[in-house]
């Protein structure tokens, strides 16, 4: 039994050592921050959109849905 439990920790430990290590940088400043512009993306056909995540956009910028495209924006201050 006590072999049992030695092998099921070193086979925890090898799985948790195996885990991709996340960064916090990617995380960005300005989630309390809301865009402007319409909210709902546009639907019209074949628009190509700059950005699909607030991770695609530079660090003080969120990716926006704005007129019929969706792009990297400056949201305005939080209220």
């Amino acid at each position: 039994m006590k072999m049992l439990h030695a092998v099921v920790l070193v086979g925890l430990f090898a799985l948790w050592m195996e885990l991709p290590y996340t960064s916090s940088s990617r995380i960005p400043l300005v989630l309390s921050r809301i865009c402007q512009g319409t909210p709902f993306p546009c639907s019209i056909p074949g628009i190509i959109y700059r950005c699909r995540s607030d991770y695609d956009c530079p660090r003080n910028r969120r990716c926006c849905n704005y007129r019929c495209s969706r792009g990297c924006r400056i949201p305005p201050p939080a209220p």
